[in-house]
């Protein structure tokens, strides 16, 4: 093999482990709520690396960047693990934007736009529900697509998201991950999820015990 092929091919081994991860990092990035949707958002995220930082940067466009650590947990009986970073004290119905990892995002990078919810209903709000979501990788992304141009403020979303049955990780990336890609609304806005497990989050269907079955 030529020198300048060998080099380049050298190059290349070295740096796809770091581009993996890099990607595996923000793979599968989702955001819910635990409390108060007008100065809270709950932002979680799905990799395979149980050393990977639970860390996460937020701000206002333009600002400062700001830190919070958050929590990992395994996604039994899988290899993934979902961190899970809790923003508060925000400014109800505000724009702001979270990074994931160790560092800030350096120089002119962005990262995941998101607003909160209005305190008070001085303007309309809007949602799109639905449940028995991802009988394929195809018709989910064409969902969130339309999911995605009506801007909603919020998802409801009604049991059996992935059909993982909490043994198919797969199934769950791929969830996940049409979500991030597709479910975007105006500008690029990751859009909440208020979501609610049925008998395809856990395994066996039914008469289990959710915090052993329940993905």
């Amino acid at each position: 093999m030529p020198a300048p092929r060998l080099l380049l091919l050298t190059l290349l081994c070295a740096c796809l482990p770091g581009l993996a991860r890099a990607q595996a990092e923000s793979s599968g990035v989702y955001l819910t709520w635990r409390d108060d949707p007008a100065t809270t958002i709950t932002v979680n995220w799905l990799n395979l690396y149980a050393d990977a930082p639970a860390t996460a940067w937020y701000r206002r466009p333009g600002g400062e960047w700001r830190r919070v650590g958050g929590t990992a947990h395994p996604v039994r009986p899988s290899g993934l693990w979902v961190r899970r970073v809790q923003l508060r004290e925000l400014s109800p119905d505000t724009g702001y934007e979270v990074a994931l990892g160790a560092q800030p995002p350096a120089g002119t990078a962005t990262g995941y736009p998101f607003r909160t919810m209005p305190r008070e209903f001085g303007r309309p709000l809007s949602f799109v529900t639905g449940g028995d979501l991802m009988h394929s990788r195809e018709m989910v992304d064409v969902m969130n697509k339309q999911a995605g141009r009506l801007d909603p403020d919020f998802a409801l979303i009604g049991v059996d998201l992935a059909y993982a049955n909490n043994v198919d990780a797969t199934r769950l990336v791929d969830f996940f991950q049409s979500g991030l890609l597709q479910a975007r609304g105006r500008n690029g806005r990751l859009i909440p999820m208020v979501s609610v497990i049925g008998n395809h989050e856990v395994v066996g269907g039914y008469r289990g015990r959710p915090e052993v079955e329940a993905s």
